[in-house]
């Protein structure tokens, strides 16, 4: 399943609605419209993106990030463990990703203790 469905989806679970509802209140005549944003081979209209971000309260850039991601056209986000760990540690002690950052906006190396 696409990003982009993943939002639809998301939208009728909260709203209770079905794909045949959500069609006309995008001025759809027919749910056969979602097949398309199910696994893009066509990218949606402009206008029915922007018609959706405004129905579902859903940015537009992120409505059109997700359908170009779903086409191949952005490559899918890459989450690292450090950009997990941008926390603290429940001890209260900064975690190895907040070290990392720290460091790279101070400008320094971090010394690995085992690289000496």
């Amino acid at each position: 399943m696409g990003q982009l469905w993943e939002l639809v989806q998301a939208y009728l679970d909260r709203h209770g609605t079905s794909e045949r509802q959500l069609a006309k209140r995008l001025g759809y005549a027919s749910s056969g419209v979602f097949g398309n944003w199910r696994d893009p081979r066509q990218l949606p209209s402009a206008q029915a993106l922007a018609r959706f971000a405004a129905l579902s309260g859903t940015p537009y850039q992120r409505v059109l990030d997700a359908v170009l991601t779903d086409a191949g056209y952005l490559p899918e986000p890459h989450v690292t463990d450090d950009a997990i760990q941008l926390r603290r540690t429940p001890s209260g002690r900064r975690t190895r990703g907040q070290q990392l950052a720290d460091d790279a906006a101070a400008g320094e190396e971090s010394q690995d203790p085992g690289d000496s």
